[in-house]
């Protein structure tokens, strides 16, 4: 499975371009010393008391003064240090940077405003209910992220932060998208891991957006204001339950990435393949059995389809010009399209799935030819052999043969069970689960087809790579039942006539040549 991108890492390389911000120091000015008429600094928190003094060089018997923590510049990282109350940070004014990570803070002290100079600001996984209205005030605030806190609401007053362009709540409590943010001039907006379900229209109203992700909010359809957003070039819409992509909504001029992940979607409309601009397009874990013509003509460079149903590749895939990496793993396929030998990729994975790599075989005399740098073709799966049918009038008797397990390195794989389906017009109707390879299917109607479907489901694990997910395939077969006898018969045994003997017939014939021989014997006698 190809790497995801640190959402977090883009986000900030992301605003750095955006606002040509210089990269803070984290380097720590010396304390300076105090001056007359200088007020001492009240830090209740000892973690925090204890961390100010080991920035400001101040030792635990001298007082610490407002002076010393003004001093401080660039960046100051108290990320994990138990720390519960944050007062006496608002006099660290000259700052850049502040990372207050993994902490137990719920509230901030009065006089933020005093931190003019403070452009970034992390306080993940705290207990913060909301975002305090004291950061309303900073002014040169552009990056902010509070993920992991137990926010359920916006407050209005952050329309006050003119300067923020990246805004990250991954994993709060939101039950609504909020609207309050539609206001900023944002380049970055991470939601992940929120339940709203629905996006506003209004989304369409931020036109700055750069790189949004409303990854895993329960999302049911793509919102249709995305693609008003001109300058969108990252979408992060996975783990939700999107069943299907209008060709409408994909209407991207600047769009590069596209995470659809995990997701509900069975087909892809060929608008996805005209994106002028998409070089990454995430696929993986959705029930897809085919990809559309025109993704192999795209401009991308990696497609993941990883975990999906896909039985068939378009020949559309050996033709594209830019296509360097290809995630196929844990797949249905079973052959590959011809002019794949004539393409180069950097990287390509098919392991996992049903691919014939006999000696001589299609598929083996393709891989040989492929000019790959990374390959991964190796681990094959076994699909359902020996499929067959035994009909009778109003019963047909199915087998198959044992699939097999198998181990590579730290990766192994064996069947976990075999499903059988009655295939009713593309509709499958359950028969059997089972660990057996046999089933007959009872009370059926005479002279009737039937079609079936053999699922053989392999467990995969991999203790390295952490592996862990089941993988099927299919094998059809149709038969009939035997016709009955015709309108009005059965199919009974007929009773033997009455009075009937067995051999009669040859006991007269016998007796009657006896006799011929008799009457041939008296006449010779009388004749001579």
């Amino acid at each position: 499975m190809l790497p995801r991108m640190d959402f977090v890492l883009a986000c900030l390389m992301t605003c750095i371009i955006c606002l040509a911000a210089p990269v803070v120091s984290s380097g720590v000015s010396p304390a300076a010393p105090a001056k007359a008429g200088d007020t001492a600094v009240n830090v209740p928190d000892p973690n925090l008391r204890t961390e100010l003094r080991r920035l400001t060089g101040i030792p635990a018997d001298q007082v610490l003064y407002r002076s010393d923590l003004a001093g401080l510049t660039g960046t100051i990282n108290l990320s994990n240090k138990n720390i519960v109350n944050a007062e006496g940070l608002q006099y660290c004014r000259s700052i850049e940077s502040l990372y207050l990570d993994h902490n137990y803070l719920s509230s901030l002290p009065d006089g933020l405003a005093e931190m003019t100079h403070l452009q970034v600001l992390h306080m993940q996984d705290n207990e913060f209910a909301d975002i305090p209205t004291q950061l309303f005030t900073l002014e040169n605030l552009t990056i902010l992220d509070m993920s992991e806190n137990p926010i359920s609401s916006i407050h209005t007053g952050i329309a006050g932060l003119s300067s923020l362009r990246a805004l990250i709540l991954e994993n709060c409590r939101l039950i609504q998208f909020p609207a309050a943010v539609l206001a900023l001039q944002l380049r970055v907006l991470d939601l992940s891991g929120n339940t709203f379900a629905t996006v506003p229209s209004g989304i369409s109203g931020m036109k700055k957006m750069v790189i949004l992700s409303l990854r895993q909010t329960g999302l049911t359809e793509m919102p249709g204001g995305l693609s008003a957003l001109p300058y969108l070039e990252q979408l992060d819409l996975s783990q939700n339950n999107i069943t299907e992509l209008p060709g409408e909504n994909l209407r991207f001029e600047q769009l590069q990435r596209l995470d659809l992940s995990g997701n509900a979607l069975s087909r892809l409309p060929d608008a996805i393949g005209r994106l002028p601009r998409l070089k990454e397009l995430i696929l993986d874990q959705n029930p897809l059995t085919r990809l559309p013509d025109a993704i192999g003509r795209s401009s991308l460079t990696v497609l993941s389809v990883y975990g999906c149903r896909l039985n068939k590749l378009p020949n559309s895939l050996g033709q594209s010009e830019s296509l360097s990496h290809l995630e196929l793993a844990c797949n249905q396929l079973t052959y590959l399209p011809a002019n794949l030998a004539t393409r180069t990729f950097e990287f390509v994975n098919l392991d996992f799935n049903f691919i014939d790599l006999t000696p001589g075989s299609s598929a083996s005399i393709i891989l040989e030819r492929l000019n790959c740098g990374t390959l991964y073709d190796k681990r094959q799966l076994k699909p359902v052999r020996g499929l067959s049918a035994d009909a009778g009038l109003d019963s047909i008797a199915l087998s198959w043969q044992a699939g097999e397990n198998g181990q590579d390195g730290a990766a192994a794989w064996e069947v976990d069970r075999y499903q059988l389906y009655q295939n009713r017009d593309g509709v499958l109707d359950l028969l059997v689960e089972s660990g057996t390879t046999a089933y007959t299917h009872k009370k059926l109607t005479p002279g009737t087809s039937y079609t079936y479907c053999a699922r053989i489901v392999y467990h995969i694990t991999d203790s390295v790579s952490g592996l862990d997910r089941t993988v099927s395939c299919d094998t059809t077969i149709s038969v009939s039942t035997r016709p009955s006898a015709g309108p009005g018969t059965t199919a009974k045994e007929k009773p033997a006539p009455a009075f009937s003997v067995p051999g009669w017939p040859i006991v007269l014939t016998g007796l009657a040549g006896l006799g011929l021989i008799i009457v041939m014997i008296v006449w010779i006698k009388r004749r001579f």
